[in-house]
């Protein structure tokens, strides 16, 4: 996998990441090596991680961001409960409603709990030992499991 990079007259070549907007919401695209995006869905790379790594980020990144802000409309001070919040998506949400303002709770397994306060969840909880009465009341529940 590359990096995208821009390019043009009198500029370095930058690595870029970002999204393909679908005509369609929920839609299929793909890219190209070389593709036309408006300049607002694209940003610099980060420098130190790979192509992979930064392609990762970009959709479990924008999946979390639009559920948090577009779909939960989540706000400063809002308790949020993020299920299955040491996955991909999870891990995302669990930074930016941090960075948002939020009062984080994250449920995972034991073992990712130091990691998961790190990423600035506020409480952690066992999925598999913790009963819902021991949770608390939530604004709003961002749920990447999709279970019961």
């Amino acid at each position: 996998m590359k990096a995208a990079q821009i390019t043009g007259y009198g500029t370095p070549d930058v690595s870029v990441w970002g999204t393909v907007q679908p005509l369609k919401r929920h839609s299929l695209s793909a890219a190209a090596e070389c593709v036309v995006v408006p300049a607002d869905r694209i940003a610099p790379a980060p420098s130190d991680i790979s192509p992979v790594e930064t392609a990762s980020l970009v959709v479990a990144g924008t999946t979390a961001l639009l559920a948090l802000r577009d779909t939960l409309h989540l706000t400063k001070g809002e308790r949020l409960l993020v299920r299955g919040a040491a996955g991909g998506v999870g891990t995302a949400a669990v930074q930016l409603a941090h960075a948002m303002g939020g009062h984080v709770t994250a449920l995972c397994r034991d073992r990712h709990a130091e990691a998961l306060r790190e990423l600035g969840a506020d409480e952690v909880f066992d999925y598999g030992t913790t009963t819902p009465d021991r949770l608390g009341p939530f604004d709003a529940v961002l749920d990447t499991v999709g279970s019961d």
